[in-house]
């Protein structure tokens, strides 16, 4: 269900909802469980990844490195 609820808001950063969609993520990621690595590691890809459709590669990098954490 948090897996579903991470595309959906990669969807909205698709439609021109970018900064929101960052924001719902990192919201996702302070109230999560961190010991759930497989959506940890989705959290901070779908981060990632809208970063980079910013041409913000600094923070794409920060986010994907994440990931491996």
């Amino acid at each position: 269900q948090k897996l579903a609820a991470v595309a959906v808001v990669r969807c909205e950063a698709a439609n021109g909802n970018a900064d929101a969609a960052i924001q719902k993520l990192e919201a996702m990621v302070d109230q999560g469980d961190s010991t759930d690595s497989v959506l940890f590691a989705e959290l901070y890809n779908a981060i990632g990844s809208i970063f980079l459709s910013q041409n913000n590669d600094y923070e794409a990098l920060l986010s994907f490195l994440k990931t491996d954490i």
